[in-house]
């Protein structure tokens, strides 16, 4: 296992575990699902996020076309819905000085969490995972789930 620290988190993850487990799922959640946060996402995955998070999740071992869970927050404000989700991989905490869920969910952020849809069916017991927020456009075709 190689450490890596993120902020005030420092953590222990398998690369090729991790790549792995991936290889052996085909579709998730968000590539199935029906619903109109899920289908915008979608429309938008390739652009929704930046270098910094992308560079992390290869570093990890995590194909950035599998999120475990995304999620939308609510309408669009100027154009942007706000996500959020996780992406599930092998690793453990070995320090955590701010805490596992210390972030601003109304900011395009990731962090490290313990806290997520249980995934230790693909992963094994030692799994972690990025909880990241963004922001994406919407969609001409976007129909609410929020009523």
């Amino acid at each position: 296992m190689e450490e890596l620290t993120l902020n005030d988190q420092i953590i222990l993850y398998d690369r090729q575990a991790t790549m792995s487990a991936y290889m052996a799922i085909s579709e998730l959640g968000t590539d199935i699902c029906a619903c109109g946060g899920c289908k915008n996402f979608r429309q938008f995955r390739s652009v929704a996020y930046g270098p910094s998070l992308l560079a992390l999740l290869d570093r990890l071992g995590v194909d950035p076309l599998k999120e475990w869970e995304v999620y939308s927050w609510g309408e669009e404000i100027d154009g942007l819905i706000p996500y959020g989700g996780w992406f599930a991989f092998c690793g453990r905490v070995v320090a955590n000085r701010t805490g596992m869920d210390a972030f601003d969910p109304s900011k395009e952020e990731f962090s490290f969490t313990d806290s997520f849809p249980n995934a230790t069916k693909q992963f094994g017991p030692k799994v972690l995972a990025v909880r990241f927020t963004v922001q994406i456009p919407k969609a001409p075709d976007y129909v609410s789930d929020w009523g």
